[in-house]
């Protein structure tokens, strides 16, 4: 939006100086985590660094809507045919699991306003990545990590459905195939445990 109007770039500018902020120049250019190590000179050093692998975990990849979205300005894949999480899945030694939900949004954008409407989507990739035989889910982004790991206290609370399906946000999945001890990647903070992902992997 900066890029394209020079009166809301002006304004924008004239706030950040007051404030004491460089002017915006739009020379720095913003890249995720997910596309750093999914493709180029980062996925050959993932490679490197998961030498300790995943030892075929099947992982269900769920890229949420934001990491994918607006796509004409992030350009990194296409929206509704994703490959950088299986990616990343595979070069980790892990096997990614396919599920329609993995795109969809997890509901926290609307959890305050329509709790029941943002748990019916949250409870659809979870419960199809159960039923595809997912040993785990994966994130790139930390509110669908909050949501989907999170609420399944809630969803066990409207539905009955108590799927104890461990979340990991991408960094960990990679912490866990480098084989960075667990107490490094924070496991203790997560409400569904991760411990059956460990005990699989005999970490």
């Amino acid at each position: 939006m900066l890029k394209g109007d020079p009166e809301l770039l002006g304004r924008v500018n004239e706030n950040l100086q007051r404030v004491g902020i460089p002017a915006y120049t739009g020379s720095i250019e913003v890249r995720h985590l997910l596309w750093e190590i999914s493709d180029g000179p980062g996925y050959e050093l993932l490679k490197q660094a998961a030498h300790k692998g995943l030892k075929g975990l099947r992982v269900a990849p769920f890229y949420g809507c934001q990491i994918l979205r607006p796509s004409k300005l992030l350009g990194h894949e296409d929206p509704d045919r994703p490959w950088s999480l299986e990616r990343i899945i595979e070069a980790c030694g892990g096997e990614p699991v396919d599920y329609p939900a993995k795109i969809k949004c997890c509901g926290f954008p609307i959890i305050q306003a329509r709790e029941e409407t943002a748990l019916g989507e949250l409870i659809q990739p979870i419960e199809q990545a159960v039923e595809a035989g997912a040993d785990a889910m994966v994130t790139p982004c930390p509110l669908c990590h909050l949501s989907l790991d999170a609420w399944q206290s809630k969803l066990k609370k409207a539905t009955g459905k108590d799927f104890q399906m461990p979340i990991l946000h991408l960094s960990q999945l990679v912490g866990v195939a480098a084989g960075l001890e667990a107490s490094e990647l924070m496991f203790k903070r997560h409400v569904v445990s991760v411990d059956p992902v460990l005990e699989k992997l005999e970490v």
